[in-house]
């Protein structure tokens, strides 16, 4: 980034708007971990990129919905969030098909440049390829969707939520929190706590396999894009 930024300014000569390249910067490095590739890179269902994904995420996971106070509205979804629910699931399920196509087909091909670092899913291959041949029959959707939600429990797009405020009087853990008051989540911690998760700082997808947890916003360990 700052190479470009340096080149782009003529050596330093012309001012450049670095704004949304350090924006950017987080999904880039989420992106580059999991795929090998930054976001800019990927264009998947309907020319949606993944910080389009990431976006519309937060967008659906942050929504109020009026359902979740008023349950027997909950099954008119008025404001659509079911709806736009399952557009972002088939992103999200195309964009994991992409990965793991392009990986199996470049190891299918023998590309691989001996240079280049391996991401997550690389790792995911190798070792089901050190017990198995037949690696394509094995790596399913649930396996790239348990190595995305293990690499947002330790690295959340943003460390903190969206401020939320408090409707009602709230006590936790014997505080008492008045209402009105604006509260900050920290994901970032919560994604490395050990009360919560078992050795947290390591990486193993494999705590996911055989669980509904995901990153939707409905299992509270885990909500880097927050939830309604």
């Amino acid at each position: 980034m700052v190479r470009s930024n340096w080149l782009e300014s003529g050596e330093g000569i012309r001012s450049v708007d670095v704004t949304n390249r350090i924006s950017s910067l987080p999904q880039n490095i989420v992106c580059r971990m999991l795929s090998g590739r930054t976001f800019s890179d990927d264009e998947l269902n309907g020319g949606v990129g993944f910080k389009d994904m990431l976006s519309l995420m937060a967008a659906v996971t942050e929504s109020f919905v009026i359902g979740d106070y008023i349950l027997f509205l909950e099954w008119f979804d008025l404001e659509g969030i079911s709806r736009r629910m399952r557009v972002v699931q088939k992103i999200f399920d195309g964009f994991a098909e992409k990965v793991m196509d392009e990986h199996i087909n470049r190891r299918r091909e023998k590309a691989e440049d001996e240079n280049r670092v391996k991401d997550m899913v690389d790792v995911l291959l190798d070792r089901t390829e050190s017990e198995s041949q037949s690696m394509e029959k094995k790596i399913t959707r649930v396996h790239i969707k348990a190595i995305i939600s293990d690499t947002f429990q330790l690295h959340p797009p943003l460390p903190l939520l969206l401020p939320h405020e408090l409707m009602e009087v709230c006590v936790v853990d014997g505080y008492y929190i008045p209402p009105k008051t604006m509260l900050l989540l920290n994901v970032w911690a919560t994604g490395r706590d050990e009360n919560v998760w078992e050795d947290p700082l390591q990486f193993n997808p494999e705590i996911f396999m055989g669980k509904t947890t995901d990153v939707k916003g409905q299992d509270f360990e885990l909500i880097p894009f927050g939830t309604g």
